[in-house]
């Protein structure tokens, strides 16, 4: 039986102290836009800007929605 932290590892995205990348990257253009609020809109593109290079850099290629959004759409189909 293998431990839930191995599969978590196996499959993850990278993390610093647990933490993943794109959440700190968030944070900080978060920070970013607190101390340099006269540039909020300049900040804000450079935030955006970081984690789009940074998620296009580290995807895995996948082209098929994941599971989850599948279960989704077929419910949402049923509802409507």
């Amino acid at each position: 039986m293998t431990s839930f932290s191995a599969i978590h590892a196996a499959g993850s995205a990278p993390a610093v102290l647990g933490i993943p990348v794109d959440f700190i990257l968030f944070a900080l253009t978060l920070i970013g836009v607190a101390v340099f609020h006269r540039r909020t809109l300049q900040v804000a593109l450079v935030g955006l800007a970081a984690i789009a290079l940074y998620k296009l850099s580290n995807s895995s290629g996948r082209t098929k929605p994941s599971t989850c959004s599948r279960e989704a759409f077929q419910k949402a189909g049923r509802v409507f």
